[in-house]
């Protein structure tokens, strides 16, 4: 459970119940939050700090809460924006409304910045899409094309391959060699 979850409980028990119980004994309502502490843990001072080695919960509203240790609570220096660390002083202005305000309008921007960015999204992906289907327009009209080509090539081939074995053959046979006369050059 929370520091603050804790501090809501052991409100909520206060009003409701008479009685708190912790250490195996039952503190009267009255005993939290009383700046003392009865606990050995610091449950029944959740919201005061009081009790040393203890989380001090600051309500900082409307703003977030914080949580503090509680030795730094009464110790001049104001950790919360509500100044509910010092309810001693007079010196801790409540900041919260200021610092709510700003938290909000960062939240707002970063809300803003999401929106802009899913549109800008929408339409690229708009875009791609309407580029997508061109291309695929294209690919279909050029296909024919495309097949053509590919069977004049393979002819080209098989015309070429026809040639290189007539040639070949022809070499086998010695008509080359005939009809050049090679035969009259090494005999002369």
């Amino acid at each position: 459970m929370t520091r603050n979850a804790l501090a809501t409980t052991i409100a909520a028990l206060a009003t409701v119940s008479a009685a708190f119980e912790c250490d195996g004994r039952a503190l009267p309502g009255a005993y939290l939050n009383d700046d003392y502490c009865d606990c050995a843990d610091g449950s029944d001072e959740a919201a005061t700090g009081a009790c040393a080695d203890t989380i001090y919960v600051c309500r900082n509203l409307p703003h977030k809460p914080k949580q503090i240790f509680s030795s730094r609570v009464n110790d001049g220096v104001c950790d919360c924006c509500d100044g509910s660390d010092e309810a001693n002083s007079t010196d801790c202005p409540n900041g919260c409304i200021a610092l709510a305000t700003e938290a909000f309008g960062a939240l707002s921007r970063g809300c803003l910045r999401r929106a802009e960015l899913a549109i800008a999204a929408a339409k690229a992906a708009s875009s791609d899409a309407e580029r997508l289907s061109a291309a695929r327009a294209q690919l279909a009209t050029a296909t024919p094309t495309i097949d053509a080509l590919h069977d004049a090539k393979a002819a080209a081939e098989a015309d070429e391959a026809s040639k290189r074995d007539g040639r070949a053959a022809r070499l086998a046979a010695g008509e080359v060699e005939t009809s050049l006369g090679v035969e009259r050059l090494d005999a002369g």
